[in-house]
């Protein structure tokens, strides 16, 4: 049995799940969420693509895990779930099923970078206007 994160994938991260689940640090989810594109994203679709490519499925499995859960930290539902339907392609033995998964992975990544960056973007205009009322 997998373990899944109950996210709320109407929003592309679930801010209050994740942070909730951190007891609160937001300053600990804001640097998970800065570092998650290029520590876990970007490395581990890039591998994906490699292992799709020699069908390597077990390689693809792998992946998906290491994708639901890092996405399922920060709160990046449908991340989180599409890599959990390629999980569970993979115990079922169906590599067709598992790459009929992938496109969704694909284009969750993209709504999932784009909004990290945008929110980290608020957050630091937020930051720096509660400095200059501090001042």
């Amino acid at each position: 049995m997998q373990n899944i994160i109950n996210l709320d994938i109407s929003k592309p991260i679930d801010v209050e799940t994740a942070a909730n689940a951190l007891e609160g640090h937001i300053k600990l989810y804001l640097n998970l969420l800065s570092k998650f594109e290029v520590t876990s994203l970007h490395k581990n679709m890039a591998k994906m693509v490699i292992c799709i490519e020699q069908e390597n499925w077990q390689g693809v499995n792998m992946l998906a895990h290491m994708l639901k859960m890092s996405s399922g930290v920060i709160g990046g539902g449908k991340v989180h779930y599409a890599s959990f339907y390629m999980q569970e392609a993979y115990l079922e033995n169906d590599p067709v099923a598992m790459m009929k998964h992938y496109p969704l992975l694909v284009e969750a990544v993209v709504e999932l970078k784009r909004f990290i960056r945008q929110f980290l973007a608020e957050q630091e205009g937020l930051n720096y206007i509660e400095s200059e009322r501090a001042s």
